[in-house]
């Protein structure tokens, strides 16, 4: 049933995000640097490359022996918890979206990371409130103020940098690997934020989060010029891997309840990457703000 729910969620979000898209219009080539002001990116999709797309999804869900009553019947109402990641994963994205149309490559990384942040906070805020892995809430405790220290140098480097005036050669080409980058990492975290488990729907989504993380530090390093971002850029990769590889095991190790009666435990093991949590948070917490 919750596969199946899954499945009919994405779905859903998918193939309405293909029929919202056809109604926008297309974002401009490189041809357009005499423009005053860049857009937000904006998907281009006709409609009928839209219908195609959506009745390939219904087909598929057939192929699965999952009809479209049946995905109806199987979708529950949210929960409040998925309510409160859909609103915040939705937000996250939107401010990114805003980045994303800026015209310089440093202004587009300093404000898409920005948002790409601030939906990190949400997550944290969310994990608090509803889980009750002590692992977790310990892990989320320190992201929330590497993130927010993060944000305090962002902030700072915007209040003294605007974004150009008009668009550059590379912005055409900065804009869709941005788009590229970004659209799969909500995918992802949209997904995993469906798991019923709270502390494993926080540790999938903060893993998308951060590889989403790693692809916009790497967009950065290829078109930016500022030293401070491309440092911040730097700083995101490297600094996360430990985080990362910590979040792989801690979910390796706490399967989801569809496969949980399949798999023992290794205590041993569990205990050990609690422990390696532990080690990395800092003596003093303070909660991040909501």
């Amino acid at each position: 049933m919750i596969s199946r729910y899954r499945l009919a969620l994405v779905a859903i979000s998918t193939c309405a995000t293909l029929v919202v898209s056809a109604c926008q219009p297309t974002t401009s080539s490189v041809e357009t640097t005499e423009a005053t002001a860049a857009e937000p990116v904006k998907p281009s999709i006709s409609t009928d490359e839209a219908t195609t797309a959506t009745e390939a999804s219904t087909e598929a869900y057939t192929d699965n022996n999952i009809s479209a009553s049946d995905m109806v019947a199987d979708q529950a109402p949210l929960t409040d918890m998925g309510k409160d990641y859909t609103k915040s994963l939705t937000r996250m994205y939107d401010e990114m979206k805003i980045g994303m149309g800026y015209n310089d490559p440093d202004a587009t990384f300093a404000k898409a990371m920005l948002g790409h942040h601030r939906g990190a906070l949400d997550l944290v805020t969310i994990e608090l409130k509803y889980g009750d892995d002590a692992s977790m809430q310990e892990l989320a405790q320190r992201i929330g103020d590497e993130q927010q220290a993060e944000m305090a140098i962002i902030n700072k480097w915007l209040a003294s940098h605007l974004d150009a005036a008009k668009p550059k050669l590379e912005t055409a080409f900065v804009q869709q690997d941005y788009k590229d980058s970004t659209q799969p990492m909500y995918d992802q975290m949209m997904l995993a934020s469906t798991d019923p488990i709270a502390d494993l729907a926080f540790a999938r989504s903060m893993l998308a989060h951060y590889v989403g993380a790693a692809d916009m530090a790497m967009i950065e390093m290829k078109y930016g010029t500022d030293e401070d971002m491309l440092a911040l850029a730097r700083a995101i990769i490297d600094e996360q891997q430990p985080t990362k590889k910590m979040l792989q095991q801690w979910i390796a190790m706490h399967p989801s309840i569809e496969t949980v009666s399949n798999n023992d435990l290794n205590s041993a093991e569990s205990t050990a990457v609690a422990e390696a949590i532990k080690k990395t948070v800092p003596a003093t917490k303070t909660k991040p703000a909501a």
